[in-house]
């Protein structure tokens, strides 16, 4: 029976085998996991374990014992059969990788032939080294010029619509701001979409938009307003009391009426005096990796210095006042090396100035929500950026979904198949809907523009389609209680965290009654079925009527913006 740290260490293997990695080449590697926090409550979560080949030793620990055996079973370390990994959970909640025999590897399986090793040794290497094979980071002044340089090439837009793609970076101007490297205005703010793909417009219309709240769901709308009120002189009660403590500065606070005054001009500074520019990064990774080292490199750069009446003078965050850059994160990071700044130069060489058929298309603020299928025989991974349901909830809905999965599956009857391959829940379901003709190829089509669906399970509870998951057995019947107490608040959080205005929910009515409306607009579909009137069996039929409405669904979603299916039906 999984504990719930097993299901904690399964849903970051992924991540720990990439750590494991480095840690082969001799260089110590960590993995954030101060996620096991919301497990319980420990007086330490020290510990610690030995992993060598497919084998654990040397731990006591409950939650060191669970990572060594989840570990051991995945075979992380196989490939390394030779040597010995230690593996230490930290009191600050750090996952610390070193060869523990002294041994410094290359990082390559010794298996692979000559010339296979040669590549992946440079290449592990420089991951080491800040992500180059050659190593060396390029000095910050040469750098940041090579980025304004890349970047002037590209056309400069004022509103969110007219960006031509779904996934990429974007970079903010301010009107009177300058340096050497750019006469016609200095990059003040790099931003990203991290976890989803497909929401670049979206991302930036959350820093547009000026509905009550607004500040909620974009850092640089707090940034601005603290600074206005404060450039101003007005030190009232939305500051108080302290910079960054007040409703205004601080996640997730309540707005007061005053606030609604400082939401339209932080639009109206925006719209006024800020242009953007776009750069195309499809890749999830790599728009991530992009993001630490041009924040890193631009904020360190000596010659890009603010002007003496920048707003951002007035911010709360030192970083911000002493960079030059609406950002605090990555700030001090380690800057791009020359070969990273040649692949950004790349990719801006290759970014659309208009928008070509079907590029526009941004389905990233639609939610789809479809059931599991009873067959997980399992087929080709689709190759989309991995994302997990509990990485987009708060605290709260977090700890709710992994004290309900663990729950499900002690349950009798369920089944998690740890010594199963972690893969996308898409590469798992082989039933219906999934079995429809074309649904599959369309609904990774959608994801690809943005689209947002969620998969209802006994097992998981709810997934991401693109989420790592185990093979497993589990009906509802058995699991309902857990999750018909739990999904309301979890989804409800979802919705309100990822911006969703537009829900498409398609279930059986043993599903749906764990799943609340979720959008005022919703349209959902629930088939009946009749014992003795209808032909088969409700188990084959529902889910086969369920993949037909999808497959003229997605087709709909993908042809454009507008409500593809009329009126909501059931």
């Amino acid at each position: 029976m999984a504990s719930k740290y097993d299901l904690y260490w399964a849903s970051r293997l992924e991540v720990i085998r990439a750590a494991v990695r480095l840690a082969a080449t001799g260089v110590p590697a960590t993995v954030d996991v101060q996620g096991l926090r919301n497990l319980g409550a420990r007086q330490s979560w020290y510990g610690a374990v030995e992993v060598r080949g497919r084998t654990a030793a040397g731990a006591s620990m409950a939650h060191a014992v669970s990572l060594g055996r989840i570990v051991a079973a995945s075979g992380v370390c196989a490939l390394w059969s030779e040597h010995t990994f230690r593996f230490t959970v930290t009191q600050a909640g750090v996952l610390a990788i070193v060869m523990a025999d002294g041994a410094v590897g290359d990082g390559v399986p010794p298996a692979l032939h000559h010339a296979q090793r040669s590549d992946l040794a440079a290449e592990a290497r420089g991951y080491a080294a800040g992500g180059s094979k050659d190593g060396g980071y390029q000095d910050p002044a040469t750098g940041c010029a090579r980025i304004h340089t890349a970047l002037a090439a590209l056309p400069s837009w004022r509103q969110p619509a007219a960006v031509p793609f779904a996934n990429g970076l974007y970079f903010f101007y301010e009107q009177g701001e300058w340096s050497p490297h750019a006469p016609g205005g200095r990059v003040v703010r790099i931003g990203n979409h991290p976890r989803a793909q497909g929401r670049l417009v979206g991302r930036l219309e959350d820093h547009f938009n000026s509905r009550p709240g607004a500040k909620n769901f974009s850092v640089f709308r707090r940034y601005l307003g603290g600074a206005l009120l404060r450039r101003e002189d007005v030190n009232g009660q939305c500051l108080q009391p302290a910079p960054g403590q007040g409703h205004w500065e601080k996640q997730d606070s309540r707005s007061c009426p005053r606030c609604a005054g400082v939401e339209l001009a932080v639009s109206e500074l925006l719209s006024l005096a800020f242009t953007f520019r776009c750069v195309r990064v499809d890749d999830r990774a790599e728009r991530n990796n992009f993001e630490k080292w041009l924040i890193a490199t631009m904020a360190a750069c000596p010659v890009c210095r603010p002007t003496d009446s920048w707003v951002g003078r007035y911010a709360y965050p030192d970083l911000v006042r002493s960079s030059g850059l609406w950002n605090v994160q990555y700030i001090g990071g380690q800057p791009a090396t020359d070969q990273q700044l040649r692949r950004f130069e790349e990719l801006t060489g290759m970014t659309p100035s208009d928008a070509g058929p079907g590029n526009h298309l941004d389905l990233s603020h639609t939610l789809l929500v479809i059931p599991c299928s009873g067959s997980k025989d399992g087929v080709a991974d689709p190759g989309l950026p991995l994302v997990s349901v509990a990485e987009l909830l708060g605290t709260g809905e977090r700890q709710l979904l992994e004290q309900g999965r663990q729950l499900a599956f002690e349950r009798t009857g369920t089944t998690l198949h740890l010594s199963s391959p972690l893969q996308p829940a898409l590469a798992y379901y082989t039933g219906q809907p999934y079995a429809t003709e074309g649904t599959r190829d369309a609904l990774v089509e959608a994801i690809r523009h943005g689209l947002q669906c969620l998969i209802i399970s006994a097992g998981y509870g709810v997934l991401r389609a693109e989420e790592p998951i185990h093979r497993y057995n589990a009906q509802m019947a058995q699991t309902r209680s857990v999750w018909a107490r739990r999904l309301p608040a979890i989804l409800a959080d979802y919705v309100r965290r990822q911006h969703v205005d537009r829900s498409f929910v398609l279930l059986s009515r043993q599903y749906a009654a764990c799943v609340p409306q979720l959008t005022q607009t919703e349209q959902r579909m629930v088939p009946t079925f009749t014992r003795g009137r209808d032909p088969g069996s409700a188990i084959r039929e529902v889910p086969a009527r369920i993949g037909a409405e999808l497959s003229q669904l997605l087709p709909a979603l993908l042809r454009g913006p507008s409500d593809p299916r009329g009126s909501g039906r059931r």
